[in-house]
């Protein structure tokens, strides 16, 4: 008896089709997603990603097209010696933090030692500052954060260095991070933003030295950022610069904050009783180190009494901002007291100011606060696990903590003096903007042009600028012709008040801006330019961690253009543009090399290949050639070191050092010691010429004939030693 389907009256409707586009109805969940995706492509637009594939391909294209900078093959030494240690021995005197080569370590470990794979971390992080760029629309909105990330994504510099296996793009990666969480704090305090800023804070800590000069001008920037709002009210100002009641003095801050306030003053004395009390014996003054050190910090994280009333949660909040803002400037004054000439002037300067503000400005809230003690708390904890991890290689090398302030004495140093890298104070603009960051000299070229407003004050301002700036450097020129000052007209104190009188144009024209985030970004970027200029030392590459926010200014010029002048800025900015990337396509392709080029500095010459490639042929053909004996007889030989770090047998010798025995397989000469080394030759050789870098002696390579003869076909080697004689 056959079975017989059940009857029923109830009409049931077909299985949807797959065929008519309803496959995802049998998985709706997987359907919202799908059509989330949708939407949100549709509302982001081609744009965002043009910009970025650009970037990829200008970054990523004949990657290994330049041999290994001077300062790659170091960092690739230090992760040859990091793989053979285990951790990352920290040394003060480097003061580049850890991070980086930790990053090249996990790269050479998946990849293999390579050029590429040397390179490959940096070129993800310079392609991930330009879409951190566009994250930035909340803030600046969508036309000027696209015009900025597109300008990064080709600008000259911005490649040139995002395809260098260097720190300072994780500068820049860092230092954008904490800007952007410090906005995203002050517009909507979510706990997203405040790890962005907890984060970028540590991220710079552990890339290089320099982070104490980014977190100096984002405090300096958020004080001259609140007194141009007194003279120009921007369009935001309710969220976080307009008045309150909490503007009447220290004594609320000094009755609700008695304990951290307290505490911070006590760790204060134990600082100053461990710096001028010379009789403390050693032992004893860092067990008072320390406990100034916990003291100072700990003031900022004691959780204080809440006191409810009619405006309680706000005054607890202004109170905090306004006793954090003065600890940080409290440790600027006592930083002052150990630093050298000019910078113990600039935090002895800034460090009053920045407490007396604290206590007197008037404000309601400097960031709306949409997070709990526990997110802050996991911040903080994150972000100090995350600096003594690396710091302490990796728990292996406690002292290198220490390194955190020892590092300083040596920069100081460095950066007063120079080391044959001192440049003029003008050095950013002129030598390196001119040339090739175009968009970014517009960039700066637009608060100057917004001077002359219709407010009475900042016009006033301005002419007495101008005024004071020539008096002054009238005054000074005369006094250099009377010779009554220790310098000549050669000397950058000679220009330091036309420099100063630029810098409070320039921050005085950001001041104009509507917005409080352009307003802050210009200012920002005005004091980065400002204070790296006064540093002795400088090389070419840290131009992008001062560049960046210049670019949004120059993305926000645009929207400064009258409507009915669109169409006409609309083709002048397309015309800029394109000439940057012309002249970026020139720089990375055609002259990566040439040492005329600024940007171009201590790069090592495609002479090495001479050296390297028949080396490298040779060993890939048979690996058992990477034990060929070798002698690198010359001073200064990086990149060589990391580049033959595969080969067991290379020995180096500088100064009056020689091998026991001279014959090798190959050998590099210096110049002023090609005759010693000859008259001791004994077998024959194929020989090559060649310089490794700009302000170095010529080389002479040696190829023992014998194995090498099949590189060299229908070639008679150049050199016959004795015993081939």
């Amino acid at each position: 008896m056959n079975p017989q389907p059940p009857v029923t009256n109830m009409r049931i409707a077909g299985r949807t089709s797959s065929g008519e586009g309803g496959a995802l109805a049998d998985f709706p969940m997987l359907r919202d997603q799908f059509e989330g995706l949708r939407a949100r492509l549709a509302d982001t637009g081609w744009a965002p990603w043009l910009i970025l594939g650009l970037a990829v391909f200008l970054r990523f294209f004949l990657l290994g097209i330049k041999p290994p900078h001077f300062d790659e093959g170091i960092n690739g030494w230090f992760v040859d010696v990091l793989t053979k240690n285990g951790f990352y021995r920290y040394d003060p005197t480097n003061y580049h933090g850890p991070l980086h080569f930790y990053m090249l370590f996990l790269s050479e470990t998946l990849f293999g030692r390579s050029v590429w794979a040397l390179r490959l971390p940096v070129v993800l992080v310079s392609i991930v500052c330009v879409w951190l760029t566009l994250k930035f629309e909340p803030f600046v909105g969508r036309t000027t954060s696209r015009i900025a990330a597109l300008a990064m994504a080709i600008s000259p510099g911005f490649v040139f260095y995002g395809r260098y296996s260097i720190h300072e793009v994780w500068m820049v990666l860092f230092s954008m991070l904490f800007i952007l969480g410090l906005l995203g704090l002050w517009k909507s305090g979510t706990a997203n933003y405040l790890w962005c800023a907890g984060m970028g804070v540590a991220g710079m800590i552990l890339t290089k030295e320099t982070y104490v000069i980014h977190l100096g001008c984002a405090a300096l920037a958020g004080l001259v950022c609140y007194a141009s709002n007194l003279l120009m009210p921007t369009e935001d100002s309710q969220g976080g610069f307009s008045r309150s009641a909490l503007g009447k003095g220290p004594r609320p801050v000094l009755q609700e904050w008695q304990l951290p306030v307290g505490i911070h003053l006590v760790a204060s004395a134990f600082l100053m009783t461990a710096a001028f009390l010379p009789s403390l014996a050693s032992r004893w003054r860092d067990y008072v180190w320390f406990f100034a050190a916990i003291g100072l910090f700990s003031a900022f994280f004691i959780p204080m009494k809440l006191a409810y009333g009619k405006s309680g949660e706000q005054i607890v909040r202004g109170i905090s901002a306004r006793c954090t803002i003065a600890f940080f400037f409290s440790l600027c004054i006592q930083a002052g007291f150990f630093l050298p000439w000019p910078w113990n002037a600039w935090f002895l300067i800034v460090g009053p100011i920045g407490v007396m503000s604290a206590f007197f400005v008037p404000m309601r809230r400097l960031f709306v606060v949409n997070y709990d003690r526990i997110d802050l708390a996991m911040v903080v904890s994150v972000a100090t696990l995350v600096i003594l991890f690396f710091y302490s290689g990796t728990f292996f090398h406690w002292s290198g903590v220490k390194g955190l302030y020892q590092a300083y004495s040596a920069w100081f140093a460095t950066g007063h003096e120079g080391h044959g890298h001192e440049k003029p104070w003008y050095y950013w603009v002129a030598t390196l903007m001119v040339r090739y960051e175009w968009p970014a000299l517009v960039g700066l070229a637009i608060p100057l042009a917004q001077l002359w407003t219709r407010n009475a004050v900042v016009r006033w301002l301005t002419l007495t600028t101008i005024l004071g700036t020539l008096v002054i450097q009238l005054s000074l020129w005369i006094f250099v012709g009377l010779h009554l000052v220790p310098f000549g007209t050669d000397s950058e104190y000679f220009w330091l008040p036309i420099g100063a009188g630029l810098a409070i144009l320039l921050c005085l024209g950001s001041g104009c801006f509507r917005s409080v985030s352009l307003r802050y970004l210009g200012i920002y970027g005005v004091g980065a330019i400002a204070a790296y200029s006064i540093v002795h030392y400088k090389t070419p590459w840290c131009i992008i961690s001062i560049l960046w926010p210049v670019l949004f200014i120059f993305g926000a010029g645009f929207s400064l253009i009258p409507a009915k002048y669109r169409p006409q800025a609309t083709a002048a900015v397309a015309a800029l543009l394109f000439a940057s990337l012309l002249w970026s396509v020139r720089l990375n392709y055609c002259r990566c090399t040439t040492d005329t080029e600024p940007y171009v500095y201590v790069q090592t010459y495609n002479d090495i290949f001479k050296f390297t490639d028949p080396l490298l042929k040779l060993a890939r053909r048979n690996p058992a050639n990477y034990h060929l004996t070798g002698s690198i007889i010359r001073g200064s030989s990086y990149p060589l070191p990391w580049i033959l770090g595969d080969f067991s047998h290379t020995g180096y010798y500088e100064h009056d050092a020689i091998p026991a025995k001279v014959d090798a397989d190959f050998l590099l000469v210096q110049e002023d010691r090609i005759s010693e080394i000859e008259g001791k030759l004994q077998d024959t050789y194929f020989t090559e010429t060649l310089r490794i870098r700009s302000y170095q002696d010529s080389s002479k390579a040696y190829f023992r004939a014998s194995v090498f003869k099949d590189l060299f076909p229908n070639r008679t080697p150049e050199f016959k030693g004795k015993k081939s004689g």
